[in-house]
């Protein structure tokens, strides 16, 4: 799967994630997560985890600043 290039199964993320933001370390000192949440469904499961991030941040930008910073 990986070794082809294809992206992980959004299951296997979450259980990782779970387990992660469960552990004692991340409980006390924090976390930051990038690149998920991606999608409202995915927020939503965050909260079925049982994870509550205190906030979540939102960049924006538009695809041409994007392509900029790569040229």
């Amino acid at each position: 799967m990986v070794t082809k290039g294809e992206l992980v199964k959004e299951d296997i993320i979450k259980a990782l994630i779970a387990a992660r933001l469960h552990q004692t370390d991340c409980n006390m000192q924090g976390y930051v997560i990038d690149g998920f949440p991606k999608t409202k469904e995915q927020l939503q499961e965050l909260e079925v985890m049982k994870i509550h991030p205190s906030f979540i941040v939102v960049l924006e930008a538009s695809d041409d600043v994007i392509y900029s910073r790569f040229e």
